[in-house]
């Protein structure tokens, strides 16, 4: 029995083998089109809306809900395909989840360094907001673990309400939006590719991160990495950032990657001087979602 053929935009709660196999080929096609890296997860995206032409898929969007009131949206259009209203059946996808997901926009992610994403941010009437470096480690550049009070630990839940205050406090997050965060956080534990830390002063949470592994690429990432306000400039970043590299490392992962916005020049400094560079640069650009 012939499957009938798969035509126009399909939104799928998870991609099957093959489904996987065709993406990741699509995305080495788009890359090495534009000399692009784009920011895809695959792995555990909100949402993801796939275009077929002929069952042969030829778009792709998937939507991170990092943000609690916003998404983040990245997604790619077969060159050849391009200019035949692929890209806008995406984002009009996108869009109409994000309607019935109660949110006004979301944020489309696209490499700067080629044309092709900003010109479709532009014609899509978004507005630009801020960029991000990825950086990743240059094992030649990377200095030994920094020694210093701190206790570096895994987390389980009985850490998820410290976790969730550290990052809120690090990063101002809306005190209403951490019941979000301590969901996240709870599905988080479950996942065997994710794994978060706690950094503990005397016996008291300072500092937090999460490292998110993707097998396929031997690629770790840090993220929602921060140490309290009041404990910050005294070199407990830099430890807790040295001795999870060095965790990673020890752990068989070729590449640590972490990003940062690109006016953040204090962030920038300590991760330059931990071994990290600059490798690309994303924008992100607002959409509404009507």
């Amino acid at each position: 029995m012939s499957l009938a053929p798969r035509d126009g935009l399909i939104k799928t709660p998870e991609l099957d083998g093959a489904e996987r196999t065709a993406l990741g080929a699509l995305a080495e096609v788009c890359d090495r089109h534009e000399a692009l890296d784009l920011p895809l997860n695959l792995v555990d995206p909100a949402v993801q809306l796939v275009y077929y032409q002929d069952s042969v898929l030829v778009g792709y969007v998937e939507m991170q809900d990092h943000a609690p009131k916003q998404m983040e949206v990245c997604g790619m259009v077969h060159p050849d395909h391009r200019r035949k209203r692929v890209g806008h059946s995406l984002l009009a996808g996108a869009q109409s989840e994000c309607r019935a997901r109660g949110q006004s926009g979301f944020l489309l992610v696209c490499d700067e360094a080629g044309p092709s994403g900003k010109g479709f941010a532009s014609a899509t009437g978004a507005s630009y907001r801020y960029s991000e470096h990825r950086m990743e480690l240059d094992a030649v550049r990377r200095p030994r673990p920094t020694s210093g009070p701190l206790q570096l630990r895994r987390a389980s839940e009985d850490d998820i309400a410290d976790f969730v205050s550290i990052s809120a406090a690090a990063f101002r997050h809306d005190a209403a939006d951490i019941p979000k965060r301590k969901d996240r956080m709870t599905k988080g534990l479950a996942d065997p590719h994710r794994e978060y830390y706690l950094a503990d002063l005397a016996g008291v949470p300072i500092g937090g991160l999460n490292v998110s592994m993707v097998p396929g690429e031997s690629r770790a990432f840090i993220n929602a990495f921060g140490v309290l306000p009041e404990h910050q400039r005294q070199g407990h970043g830099r430890q807790m950032l040295t001795e999870i590299v060095d965790r990673i490392v020890a752990d068989g992962w070729e590449h640590v990657m972490l990003e940062v916005q690109t006016d953040n020049r204090k962030a920038l400094s300590l991760y330059q001087a931990c071994g990290f560079r600059e490798t690309t640069t994303y924008g992100f650009y607002q959409v509404d979602a009507s």
